[in-house]
């Protein structure tokens, strides 16, 4: 339901699924049915009520020592801190996240945090340091091959870009992306 972007109905699964993980004291499905549960609040544009499900979640991954739910859920909450506009909280989050990506040599998270932080510098209106990590994550993404990845960074690199003036730089990210993104949709 989450991915059909239903989210009222996702929560209502993952209450029921919360509540069974508790039950039969299942600490690391408990965790990760809370980061579910902040990911469905975020969806409903909800960010406050979501930091709440994941600083549970956060406690319980760092308990039961899941050091890859923990970087995910670090990353969570940057995302949701992004959206209340606590940037440098947002920064803190992504930045722990992106250790522990690193730590677990994890290239996929690591992009994602690269590229978080860069939608992070990029909202406070530093394009450089946003433009800095976005290539990062747009190498990493392209070792990876992941073709669809590598179209969102593009175009992340374009609005930075473009933000500076440099519309040239911006229009060439741009193409590059909707190269990608036709090629992506072909094969699908």
């Amino acid at each position: 339901y989450r991915s059909l972007n239903r989210f009222e109905k996702a929560i209502e699964y993952l209450e029921l699924s919360l509540s069974i993980h508790r039950e039969v004291k299942n600490r690391a499905g408990e965790g990760n049915t809370l980061g579910n549960l902040g990911n469905a609040y975020l969806g409903l544009r909800q960010p406050q009520k979501a930091i709440a499900y994941f600083e549970q979640a956060l406690a319980i991954q760092r308990e039961v020592k899941n050091r890859a739910g923990e970087g995910t859920t670090l990353g969570s909450l940057g995302n949701a801190n992004e959206k209340l506009g606590h940037h440098q909280a947002a920064i803190q989050f992504h930045e722990q996240s992106l250790a522990i990506s690193r730590e677990m040599k994890d290239r996929a998270d690591e992009a994602g945090a690269l590229g978080n932080l860069g939608l992070v510098y990029g909202s406070m209106g530093r394009h450089e340091k946003a433009i800095e990590y976005f290539e990062q994550a747009l190498t990493i993404f392209r070792e990876l091959r992941n073709r669809a990845r590598e179209a969102n960074t593009l175009n992340n690199l374009g609005k930075a870009y473009r933000s500076l003036g440099r519309d040239d730089k911006a229009n060439e990210c741009f193409k590059q992306a909707l190269a990608i993104t036709g090629e992506v949709n072909r094969t699908n």
